[in-house]
């Protein structure tokens, strides 16, 4: 994860702000599909959609109203830097639930082809990005931006 990850959606233009890997692979009419799932791209939303693998609420995909982003100030807080940005989407994830502006789409699917789920070879960045220590410091801020309710 590269700091384009987190600078990259300050300067959006778009209505919908949608961050995802490049072992994504969308469905067909995706942008259509998330924009009519979206509908008043007014309001603050989160969409939440399927990898095709979790069976959790996690969002590892991020796709959010422009206003929604405005509001937090950012997509991942920067913090999880520090972690190449392990954890920011449990983040992510909980602020959204707890502040109920997610809308349930997991019938739109873009199919995770990480290499960690489908058996292939993993590049240099992907054993970099997956380092335990990255895990360990990811949880770190993780837990200690929760007890500090997210400040």
């Amino acid at each position: 994860v590269s700091q384009s990850r987190y600078a990259g959606a300050k300067i959006a233009k778009g209505d919908i702000v949608i961050q995802m890997s490049d072992d994504w692979t969308p469905t067909r009419h995706w942008d259509a599909l998330i924009s009519n799932a979206i509908g008043d791209t007014t309001q603050e939303k989160v969409l939440a959609v399927s990898d095709g693998l979790r069976q959790d609420k996690l969002l590892c995909m991020a796709i959010m109203t422009q206003s929604r982003l405005k509001k937090q100030g950012y997509m991942f807080h920067p913090d999880y830097q520090e972690s190449d940005g392990i954890y920011s989407d449990n983040e992510f994830t909980e602020r959204a639930y707890a502040e109920q502006v997610v809308i349930e789409a997991r019938q739109i699917q873009f199919k995770h082809e990480n290499p960690m789920f489908n058996g292939g070879q993993p590049d240099e960045q992907l054993k970099n990005h997956n380092k335990p220590e990255f895990y360990e410091k990811g949880k770190a801020i993780y837990e200690k931006r929760k007890a500090n309710n997210w400040i």
